[in-house]
């Protein structure tokens, strides 16, 4: 069973430059649906961590920053306390994500 978060995200700080970034996600209506962390530990690499749709789905791994075309953007692989997979990117929008990274 797959998970999907399409949306608008916020970020409290500036991904990369402080150590602790929270974020949040909000769906296309504007409601808030997951909430995380991710935590520099390297320039353009880190851990992060999120939960959504009131804690039902979870998840952790790690992340890097990608630059060039066609923007900069953030690439995060990890997965569920269940072993599932999880793909978190930001900096671009969904469909464009889905066809650079496959079905996420």
């Amino acid at each position: 069973r797959a998970a999907k978060a399409c949306g608008r995200s916020g970020h409290g700080a500036l991904i990369g430059r402080d150590r602790s970034v929270t974020f949040t996600v909000e769906n296309p209506r504007g409601e808030q649906v997951c909430t995380g962390t991710m935590t520099n530990e390297n320039p353009g690499s880190g851990q992060f961590s999120l939960s959504c749709f009131g804690g039902k789905f979870a998840g952790r791994g790690s992340y890097e920053s990608r630059t060039g075309a066609p923007n900069d953007h953030i690439v995060a692989r990890g997965q569920t306390g269940r072993g599932q997979p999880v793909t978190m990117v930001i900096g671009l929008p969904a469909q464009l994500a889905a066809n650079t990274y496959g079905n996420l």
